[in-house]
């Protein structure tokens, strides 16, 4: 039977189920006593004789665990029994595991292989030393987190005779006593058990080390060592198949790596490593050397440097191979048949993630026209983010100068200039030198194009319509108008001839896995959807194909060009691309020349909600993972309520955090985001169909509506200080914002919301503004300087402005404790600024860093509230902060053919 939230076992009141494994279920509890939260292991219901055979592994993990003290083993708090249920109490760990690190099939980078493999390693030779082992070691049994890996699942391990593993120092002895276990039966996970296992026999400390090959080997290549269809292949393919070489799936590999490997998976256990610490020894030799071997050199006359460096290689390799393809030779000049496909990694230092801690705005490389030239985001040691350049036929790229900031690039059709969005303005760079030029105001660019005739399509904000404006600059015109239910319009593709764009239409804030695709036609001054729901990141291939991407899959669906019209079914043409809803584009372009440039990977991950203060310490609250944004802490700070999106829809949570209770809110549509709480705690107003809504936030009342619909979308601001009143705004398509507010009543248990007056027309789309603790003032964003401020002035208006950020910021909030502001950095690190109000007159002062943690950032979605202790703010980071980003992308040269093989495929 499972455990249900807010039960008590023992001292521990559960918060929510982990998962299920052999022996039972996980919970995430709260440890009543001490505060803090916990993961609950407890056993499976049980009868019979199985009764002591569970009770025996329980107290053998219990103990195993309790033996050992290392930082890479998770450790245990309590064991305890309740009503004849056992349990376990263990730290409740934050991260993932390695097997959801690799549930792509891809290998990781050989830094995170030999760092994960280490910290495991030393977890091994730990338990190995503690007369113990593990026989269950499994990347599911592997926790990464922000102080590296943990080893987990001690329920099948096994203590040797302290008196035979102490015969020789420092050497794992093998146990000779009788196993726990009865002879003949299998003991672990059928992919990662060493052949002495799958038949049954007695497995000791090197039954470990030919498990540790095989997860280091599926870490190094993205593949497990023996895999098949069904159980018995895989035993079959254990006990007499040889795994093929880690290099030959993993070209790049060091040859040492390969021996240790392949040592390790020997079929004889006297013939594998003896010692798991020898083989952490050979791992760190691998990670510390800067010379390489010999025989390792003559590989190829580019290999000339670090083992460990493996991604320098990589490029140096990858980019005479694309040299050589792209310009139709290789080898002695042999040609590439039109219908070949090469695929080349090329080593990257790709993104705005290693700045923000979070994925890119845009495509983070796209080719020229004639498919020979790449431009890409980079970040240089400094950790500064730029763009960068290089031919195909090049070695070296070169930084461009003036793009500090830069995201979104794309190209002129002749490929001499490349357009790009940084600073709150859309410029334009030749790439055969001199300085940027600005052609407009951009706050928050996502994305443009460059068409034939010297005309430029771009979206210039994000909830806003596309414009168009002069390559050589001037004053964008709208172009597209935002219909029912749409945020806004982006990442714009013209189409041959230019006469009509391909764009996203976004479908709910900060998640756009949902988006569909529209066309505005500009002879016709048509606009249309022509594939709802589809996905991200449209464009036209010349094979008659409108292509997209869908949750990490590329699409291919026939396109009439003359109709501007879709006509059959979509079919799949490549699995892998990465694409990140928060933005509604995908990491791929195509040259007009049919190369394509992507970078691999998922949809962009979950993302949690904790505790922050000043130091940058984090603390949970309890929450699982998920698509978290707009986390507004309540009045008294013992609840938080914050946007749950779910693709297509969304709604607002309010938590408990810490009594880990939940109520869940939904208001006149799918999607309800942007939520506010009134001073007393009692009400949530927030967005839903465009309008606003409240509702009691014990979820007590349905939702009801505030304000009637508009033409243009509403959202929420804050509360004056004794809740009766209102500030809100409207984004008005080519005017920015509305800022308005309402008078407030409480009537019949409900919100009522009186006639809206206008407090001021602002040029920002999204303004979200903030009362001040006294209600003097207000604090609101705008896009006066170009890109988006902050700014403060009185309420009621006095028509006096005073600036509190010159160089960029976004969402301010008051603290409540002290004459602070605080506010989001556009490098996303929470700012605050001390202020002083004499009269009529406000004076901001000189902005500091709060914190140098970087939270998570969703374009203008808040990701941050602060506590009305002013002491800490809840904050959402990535989930995937842990997992460095993948610093590669992939040229696939003849893509068109590709596409024409999917088609013959798809019709068949």
């Amino acid at each position: 039977m499972r455990l249900v939230s807010a039960e008590r076992v023992g001292s521990y009141e559960i918060l929510g189920h982990l998962g299920s494994g052999g022996m039972g279920e996980v919970y995430r509890a709260r440890d009543v006593r001490l505060g803090r939260t916990v993961a609950l292991k407890v056993a499976s219901d049980i009868a019979g004789s199985a009764d002591a055979d569970l009770r025996a592994r329980f107290e053998r993990e219990a103990r195993a665990i309790a033996a050992l003290d290392d930082p890479h083993i998770c450790s245990v708090y309590d064991i305890g029994e309740r009503d004849g249920m056992l349990y376990l109490v263990m730290p409740c760990l934050e991260g993932q595991t390695l097997a959801a690190r690799l549930a792509n099939r891809r290998p990781l980078p050989l830094e995170d292989v030999l760092r994960i493999g280490l910290e495991v390693a030393g977890a091994l030779e730990r338990t190995h030393r503690a007369n113990i082992t593990h026989r269950d070691l499994k990347p599911a049994n592997i926790m990464l987190t922000s102080t590296g890996a943990k080893l987990l699942d001690f329920g099948l391990a096994k203590v040797l005779a302290p008196s035979k593993a102490n015969v020789v120092p420092g050497v794992t002895q093998i146990a000779t006593e009788a196993p726990v276990t009865a002879a003949g039966t299998l003991i672990g996970t059928v992919h990662y058990m060493a052949p002495e296992q799958v038949e049954g026999r007695e497995a000791d400390a090197r039954s470990d080390v030919w498990t540790f090959g095989a997860v280091v080997y599926e870490m190094a290549t993205g593949r497990r060592p023996f895999d098949g269809p069904s159980a018995a292949s895989v035993i079959g393919a254990i006990l007499r198949d040889q795994p093929p070489p880690l290099s030959s799936r993993q070209p790049l590999a060091p040859r040492l790596l390969d021996h240790v490997v392949a040592r390790c998976l020997a079929k004889d256990p006297d013939e594998r490593w003896q010692n798991i610490g020898d083989v952490g020894r050979e791992l760190r030799w691998i990670a510390e050397s800067r010379a390489e071997a010999p025989d390792e050199a003559a590989r190829s006359p580019l290999v000339r440097r670090s083992l460990f460096r493996w991604s320098s290689v990589a490029l140096a390799l990858a980019i005479l191979a694309a040299s050589a393809a792209a310009l139709g030779w290789f080898g002695r000049g042999t040609p590439i048949e039109p219908s070949s496909r090469a695929s080349i990694n090329i080593a990257l230092d790709l993104g705005l993630d290693a700045v923000a801690g979070t994925d890119i705005i845009g495509a983070s490389a796209v080719l020229s026209p004639d498919g020979t030239r790449i431009v890409f985001a980079s970040v240089d040691r400094g950790g500064i983010q730029g763009l960068a350049t290089r031919r195909l036929d090049q070695l070296e790229a070169t930084p461009l100068p003036g793009t500090v900031g830069a995201h979104a690039p794309f190209f002129s059709p002749d490929g001499q200039w490349v357009g790009f969005f940084a600073a709150g303005k859309l410029k334009k760079l030749r790439l055969a030198g001199g300085e940027p030029v600005t052609l407009c105001d951009a706050p928050a660019g996502r994305g443009g194009s460059w068409s034939d005739d010297g005309t430029i399509v771009a979206a210039l904000d994000t909830r806003d319509v596309l414009k168009l404006v002069s390559a050589d600059g001037g004053t964008p015109r709208r172009v597209t108008n935002l219909g029912p239910g749409e945020p806004g319009h982006r990442w714009p593709r013209f189409l041959p001839g230019g006469k009509a764009a391909l764009f996203t239409v976004t479908s709910a804030p900060a998640n756009h896995t949902s988006a569909s695709i529209g066309i505005m036609d500009f002879e016709r001054n048509l606009q249309q959807v022509v594939l709802p729901n589809a996905g991200l990141s449209p464009s036209y291939l010349p094979t008659g194909h409108l292509a997209y991407v869908s949750k990490g899959t590329l699409y291919a669906v026939p396109f009439d060009l003359d109709r501007r019209e879709v006509h059959g079914d979509a079919f799949a043409v490549m699995a892998g691309v990465a694409d990140n809803a928060v933005f509604g584009a995908a990491q791929i372009d195509v040259s007009a020349g049919g190369t394509m440039v992507y970078r691999s990977g998922t949809t962009d991950a979950l993302r949690v909600l904790e505790w922050l203060d000043r130091t940058g310490r984090t603390a949970p609250m309890g929450l699982e993972p998920a698509l978290y944004q707009h986390p507004r802490v309540s009045p008294d700070g013992s609840r938080i309520a914050v946007e749950v999106n779910q693709g297509a829809t969304s709604h607002i949570l309010v938590y408990d955090w810490q009594r880990g209770t939940r109520v869940r809110l939904a208001g006149g549509s799918g999607v309800n985001t942007s939520p506010r709480w009134s001073p007393d705690g009692q009400y949530i107003v927030f967005q839903s169909a465009g309008r606003l809504f409240s509702m009691r936030a014990d979820g007590g009342s349905p939702a009801q509506p505030l304000t009637a619909r508009q033409n243009g979308l509403q959202f929420p601001g804050a509360f004056t200080p004794d809740g009766k009143r209102l500030a809100f705004f409207e984004v008005t398509t080519g005017r920015g914002s509305l800022i308005q507010t309402a008078g407030l009543e409480v009537n019949a248990d409900r919100l009522q919301l009186g006639e809206p007056v206008v407090y001021r027309q602002t040029s920002s789309n999204n303004p979200n503004p903030e009362f001040s603790p006294d209600g003097r003032w207000l604090a609101y964003m705008s896009t006066d300087s170009g890109g988006y401020d902050i700014y403060v002035r009185a309420f009621p208006d006095t028509g006096k402005q005073w600036p509190v950020t010159t160089g960029g910021g976004s969402h301010p909030v008051w603290s409540r404790s002290a004459n602070e502001l605080f506010y989001r950095a556009d490098d996303q690190r929470v700012m605050v600024v001390p202020y002083t109000a004499t009269g009529d007159t406000f004076a901001a002062g000189r902005p500091r860093v709060w914190s140098d943690r970087r939270i998570q950032y969703l374009g203008l979605t808040a990701t941050f509230d602060l506590a009305p202790d002013g002491q800490r703010v809840a904050a959402v980071l990535s989930a995937a902060a842990l997992e460095p980003a993948q610093k590669h992308a992939t040229v696939v040269l003849n893509f068109f053919d590709e596409v024409r093989r999917r088609v013959t495929t798809s019709t068949r």
